[in-house]
């Protein structure tokens, strides 16, 4: 199973910051094996995961920015597509 994580979005959260804390990761087949991995991971900056059958949306916790944590997911996709 290949998770595509592509069409990728942060989408800003109302608050006093003007950084996202919502991202939206279309995973193709296979959301749900990638929250589970996000879920696991330890990232400090990710508040949690809720999967679709296609599609992760991943919620910052307070003060992080969903950008990073977009970046983190491509360049992961980007280490795993290289071998």
């Amino acid at each position: 199973m290949g998770l595509q994580m592509s069409n990728m979005l942060a989408v800003p959260a109302r608050g006093k910051s003007n950084r996202p804390r919502i991202a939206v990761a279309g995973a193709g087949v296979g959301g749900l094996a990638l929250a589970l991995a996000l879920d696991k991971a330890g990232w400090t900056e990710i508040l949690g995961t809720i999967a679709g059958d296609d599609t992760v949306i991943v919620v910052a916790r307070k003060g992080a920015d969903a950008r990073k944590i977009m970046k983190g997911l491509l360049d992961l996709r980007e280490r795993k597509r290289r071998g």
